[in-house]
């Protein structure tokens, strides 16, 4: 019986010596557990910090996006201006080909009725100056007339 409570004895001793493995292997568990807790705390303040930097980065994000849109604002007035000027310019350079056409035209229409004038005189002056020659030759045949009768009265 001896044999057999030492055998207990034994047994107990070696299970009592496997418990105590196993509560250290737990306090190392447990150190370990709270090593990484703290690694937890730590990366958890860490990206406590990585998201207030992102939320500062948002804001600013926010704010260029707040001057962008003023920016594409200003852009579209200029834009809007300056189609209003280019048309403003079409139109006038439309105005501008127009009186010229009728200028143009205008001038035509007087520089075709001088010219007929002109013809019209040119035309006027021949038929005078036929006139004339006409009558001076009648003339100069009326001179030469009077001298042969001058010439056959001193004969």
């Amino acid at each position: 019986m001896e044999k057999i409570l030492n055998q207990i004895v034994e047994k107990l001793t070696d299970m009592d010596k496997r418990l105590d493995n196993m509560d250290k292997r737990f306090d190392t568990v447990e150190k370990r557990l709270d090593s990484m807790d703290k690694r937890f705390d730590t990366v958890e303040k860490r990206l406590g910090t990585v998201e207030k930097r992102l939320d500062s980065m948002d804001k600013r994000f926010d704010t260029m996006d707040k001057r962008l849109d003023t920016v594409e604002k200003r852009l579209n007035g200029m834009e809007e201006k300056m189609t209003d000027g280019f048309n403003k310019v079409n139109e006038d350079i439309e105005k501008l080909n127009s009186r010229i056409t009728e200028e143009h035209e205008i001038t035509r229409e007087e520089t075709k009725h001088e010219i007929q004038y002109v013809h019209d005189k040119i035309n006027d002056l021949n038929h005078d100056f036929s006139t004339v020659k006409i009558v001076t030759a009648d003339n100069m045949r009326a001179i030469a007339k009077i001298q042969s009768k001058k010439d056959n009265t001193k004969m």
